[in-house]
């Protein structure tokens, strides 16, 4: 009887622990969501980076899952994070650069957005949030009375106590009372400067002859060693705080957003990390920069500019190669950090029943066509590429590479997915991808969606924060946008504007054969199949009609013709055409009458296309319509339905010219 009672304790026992470490249990997931900046796919070990060693990110790869073909919609930190939190594209959250609120550039609100934190709270989670938010004012998704202390904190951790050290040791800290605009670039002998971080840097050569050679040097121009060890940083805090916060909470579910700064400028590294990895990087000629030299007809950012800069003041683009290797010193320094939460979790028994997520909020050209950061205009995937890695041992196989083609919209409803929380999905752009992760089979979408917008906040008549400006306003509408899909052959993007009106940098749509051009320097919008690139547009309508994108009616213009921000008098014609034989029944064919193009206002002529919806062959002409012909009828689209029509008109000069899908 004894030993029955004892074989039945140690069952007890053995039972008791496995649940209190997460193992076979079937309470609710911790969740602990770990959030770099500016971090391009690529650049982890496991993700077959050899210059530097990542232990600690790979793990979280290794013991779960990654997608490699994960991408941000946008690559600017605001709109990015919104997208996150919210699961929602820009037009939907109003976030559509970074925030600003003197320029009327406000974060998210409840008016437009559910907040996954929110949902969260609201089931009993104990959340957590510590450092960058650059999306508004969190407390307006709650009240007075429910806004959990824990996530009060509008930047970074709830203090920092190495401030006051810094500010007596280093004369160029942001609160030195001697501080002031005029001596943002003051520096000292040996090329000691204050630059964008509280933090002093000792540039470079190359960097030191670019910030002081310059009529205006930029504020994240600082490339070099940092004189203040890891200990003393924000970031080093911010993680003590989260090893705190979990330990406080073990005993109850909790949400946790660790978000920390690199690899984003200033690319400015500590020792041993500048030492051992950036200068040992450099001094053994490892960085090997992609893509060729652009001229400034090719490209006009700021990235690109300052390349060409250092090349100037230098004679090479050595400058870059520091950045570069900084950049790469502070992914493995970042690597450092999420070792020391993830222990915490292991020490505590909670990595089982703990779901990590690793991701960044957009990417960085890492030096590629010489540019330096991100600010461009050409829509590089790099910059939208990032990692994404899942774990979850209670739930998730280790060690599985999925290919899909992910979005940061699609985080939100995962989590909240296995969590097992209810939430509205009417309006979230984002798909759950949890049975993926689970091992069974998933339909999922053939692309990536990516936008980016121009100008947003320089338009009177309306309000950043609250609505997109009205699409019917186009003789004072300034607001431009680019929008664009990818998948495993092709990139296609189209731009509102493409008259010279506006620099090039904003307005050129773009088709690149990402199988041959893997740097992207060969835009074949003027040059590729004209029904392949048509193809690809329909494609992109297709998926914003779903996503009700408020000027929809804009994207069926010709990505051939020029497009400025008068009234499209010829596309109004096409509606009307499109209206007209929807009322004649064409029920998957088409019937062209010539009184259409009258009724119209089309007086000259139509070209006709059968465009094939996915695959080869990509489409065909039909014939031109004019009033020799009268009528005009095809009906294979009735009998295929994998065809659409386009209908395709210009102005009596050939100049002007919009185009129409049919279907």
């Amino acid at each position: 009887m004894k030993k029955i009672i004892t074989i039945v304790l140690l069952c007890v026992i053995w039972l008791n622990t496995k649940l209190v470490s997460g193992q076979e249990s079937n309470e609710k997931p911790n969740i602990l969501f770990i959030y770099t900046d500016q971090q391009t796919v690529g650049l982890t070990s496991i993700e077959g980076n050899k210059l530097i060693q990542t232990p600690n990110i790979d793990r979280i790869a290794r013991e779960g899952a990654m997608f490699p073909n994960a991408f941000v919609n946008l690559p600017s930190c605001s709109p990015s994070r919104a997208s996150l939190v919210t699961g929602t594209y820009s037009w939907k959250h109003k976030v559509y650069d970074n925030e600003h609120p003197n320029r009327g550039i406000m974060g998210i609100v409840p008016e437009f957005s559910q907040l996954s934190d929110r949902i969260l709270h609201d089931d009993g989670y104990v959340v957590g949030h510590r450092g960058k938010w650059h999306i508004g004012n969190k407390k307006l998704f709650f009240d007075n009375n429910t806004t959990p202390p824990e996530f009060d904190f509008p930047y970074a951790g709830k203090n920092y106590p190495y401030k006051a050290e810094m500010q007596a040791q280093y004369p160029w800290d942001f609160a030195n009372p001697d501080y002031s605009k005029k001596s943002y670039f003051e520096r000292s002998e040996g090329g000691w400067v204050k630059g964008k971080a509280i933090l002093p840097t000792q540039l470079t050569a190359d960097w030191q002859k670019y910030f002081f050679n310059s009529i205006k040097p930029i504020k994240w121009g600082d490339v070099g060693k940092n004189l203040v060890p890891l200990e003393k940083w924000y970031e080093w805090n911010i993680v003590k705080e989260v090893c705190e916060f979990i330990d406080e909470n073990k005993s109850n579910t909790w949400a946790m957003t660790m978000s920390i700064s690199p690899p984003h400028d200033p690319w400015s590294v500590p020792d041993p990390y500048y030492t051992k990895i950036a200068k040992h990087l450099l001094d053994n000629n490892l960085i090997k920069l992609e893509g060729d030299e652009l001229s400034p007809k090719q490209d006009t950012g700021l990235s690109t500019r300052i390349g060409r800069k250092l090349k100037e003041l230098n004679g090479g683009y050595r400058g870059v190669e520091e950045y570069v290797a900084n950049y790469l010193a502070l992914v493995a320094m970042t690597d450092v950090l999420v070792g020391k939460v993830l222990d915490k979790l292991d020490d505590l028994g909670l990595s089982n029943n703990t779901i990590v997520v690793f991701t960044s909020d957009h990417g960085d050209m890492k030096g590629m066509h010489y540019n330096v950061g991100k600010i461009n205009e050409k829509m590089y995937n790099r910059l939208f590429n990032v990692p994404l890695f899942f774990r979850y041992p209670d739930k998730i196989p280790a060690g599985q590479i999925y290919k899909q083609r992910v979005s940061n919209v699609d985080i939100m409803p995962t989590i909240l997915d296995f969590s097992e929380l209810a939430f509205s999905r009417s309006n979230i752009d984002g798909k759950s991808f949890k049975t993926l992760l689970e091992g069974e089979q998933q339909e999922w979408r053939d692309l990536n969606f990516i936008e980016d917008y121009h100008n947003a906040n320089l338009d009177t008549d309306f309000n950043i924060s609250t609505d997109i400006p009205d699409s019917s306003d186009k003789e004072s509408a300034r607001f431009s946008y680019t929008l664009g899909i990818v998948d495993d052959d092709y990139k296609y993007c189209f731009s509102r504007f493409s008259n010279g009106r506006y620099p090039v940098k904003y307005t050129s749509s773009r088709f690149i054969d990402y199988k041959e051009d893997l740097t992207e320097v060969n835009n074949l919008i003027n040059s590729a199949d004209k029904y392949l690139i048509y193809q690809y547009q329909y494609r992109l309508k297709k998926y914003l009609e779903g996503k009700n994108f408020p000027y929809i009616d804009e994207i069926d213009r010709s990505p051939f013709a020029p497009r400025d921000h008068k009234r499209d008098f010829i596309q109004d014609g096409l509606n009307e055409i499109v209206i007209a034989l929807k009322a004649n029944n064409v029920q998957g064919g088409i019937n062209l009458k010539w009184e259409f193009l009258q009724g119209a206002q089309i007086t000259k002529e139509l070209k006709l296309y059968r465009i094939n919806k996915s695959g080869a062959p990509n489409g065909v002409e039909l014939g031109i319509f004019d009033a020799s012909i009268r009528t005009f009828t095809d009906t294979t689209a009735a009998a295929d339905r994998n065809y659409v029509y386009l209908i395709e008109a210009y102005d009596s000069l050939g100049i002007s010219g919009s185009s129409r899908f049919v279907e």
